[in-house]
Order: C-alpha cells, then sequence, then structure tokens
C-alpha cells in the first residue's frame, strides 16, 4: 500500500479520534509553553470551540501538519488533494502563555499530487525549488484540551467559505493534535531531511 494512503488513513482516523475523547491522565500540552517544541501536529477543521465536532479529513475539509523545531522556526503545509502542486512553508515562531504567533516567509515547493509516490526512482519532490512569500502571519490559541491543545479560531469570512464546503456545518477553525510518528508511519521527519532548506530548520 502506498505510504501516502497509509498518511491519510492516519490523518483521518486521527482527525476522527475527539468523537472518542475520555478524560485519560494524558499530558495537557498547553500548560507548559515549550511542551509543543520538536513536536508535530496533525491539524483539520472543527466544527465548535469544544473541539466535539471534528470534521474527517476525507469530507473536503482543510487538513494538513506542522512542526515547531528547537531553533525557533516552524515548517507548516496543507493537503491540497485537487492541487497540481505539493507546498511546504516555512517562518519563525515566538512563544507567550496563551498563544503562539508564526510568520510564515519561504515556501518549497513542486508539480506534482500530495499523494505521489516519495520512494519513486525520480519522485516529483526531487524537482522541488525554494522561493520567498510574501509573509503570513499567523496567531495558534492554547488550550487546555489534552488531545487539541493548540487551535485557531476562523475569522467571519474564513468561516462563510469553509461553510460552503459542508452541508449545514459551519467550521470554528482549525485544531492541532499532537502526533508522535512510529516506525511504519514516519513521514514527516524523513521528508523535511531529504529537503535542504528544511533538514537545517
Amino acid at each position: 500500500m502506498k505510504k501516502s494512503a497509509l498518511l491519510f488513513s492516519a490523518i483521518v482516523l486521527l482527525l476522527a479520534s475527539c468523537n472518542n475523547k475520555s478524560n485519560t491522565t494524558q499530558n495537557t500540552a498547553a500548560t507548559k509553553p515549550l511542551d509543543f517544541i520538536q513536536q508535530l501536529y496533525l491539524f483539520g477543521e472543527s466544527a465548535d470551540e469544544l473541539f466535539t465536532g471534528q470534521l474527517p479529513g476525507d469530507s473536503g475539509g482543510v487538513f494538513g501538519a506542522a512542526y515547531f523545531t528547537k531553533k525557533g522556526n516552524v515548517i507548516y503545509n496543507t493537503m491540497d488533494m485537487d492541487g497540481d502542486t505539493v507546498s511546504y512553508f516555512w517562518g519563525k515562531y515566538t512563544v507567550t502563555d496563551t498563544t503562539i504567533t508564526y510568520q510564515l516567509t519561504d515556501e518549497f515547493y513542486y508539480p506534482g499530487k500530495w499523494d505521489a509516490r516519495w520512494d519513486a526512482k525520480d519522485p516529483d519532490y526531487k524537482k522541488g525549488k525554494t522561493r520567498k512569500v510574501q509573509p503570513m502571519e499567523v496567531t495558534l490559541h492554547k488550550s487546555k484540551d489534552a488531545w487539541f491543545p493548540l487551535y485557531r479560531p476562523y475569522t467571519a469570512e474564513e468561516r462563510k467559505q469553509a461553510a460552503k464546503k459542508f452541508k449545514g456545518t459551519i467550521p470554528f477553525g482549525l485544531v492541532f493534535q499532537p502526533y508522535s510518528e512510529t516506525k511504519d508511519m514516519k513521514f514527516y521527519t524523513w521528508f523535511y531531511k531529504q529537503i535542504p532548506a528544511l533538514a537545517e530548520l
């Protein structure tokens, strides 16, 4: 099975997991300002601010990943299932007791589909390039939810646009869940090391 199919399945399962949340002894990442460093997050759209109405990644909603490094950098990408170009953005982040704000200033991009094989003889990403982009500033808020310790509420306009993709649902915004890669599902950290511009972040 393709790594991409496994990755997609993992994301869908992960984003659906909040429906099975329980009051366990999970760590609340939001309570310690630096717990998020060197942590991979998968994110998706949520139907409400209480994180109880998670929207699955295969419903046409937004989903992707963010990774915060020790050097104060963030790598961010959104999975565009219909697009013909794959992009990874990066920039710097700053931290307060209640927020993480990052500014994306650079992009690594390559022509191809999001689920193209990375283990092919001549993979698409090998043809990638980097460029500066118009800075994009994003603020994530810390929550006390152990499953989704970071979130970004949508603006009124973003909610209006997002509502067009779902029947009877208006997404509240994006929620971020910590994800630990396993031996058989270790794509992100592997991929970052393949791209010189990302490997040094």
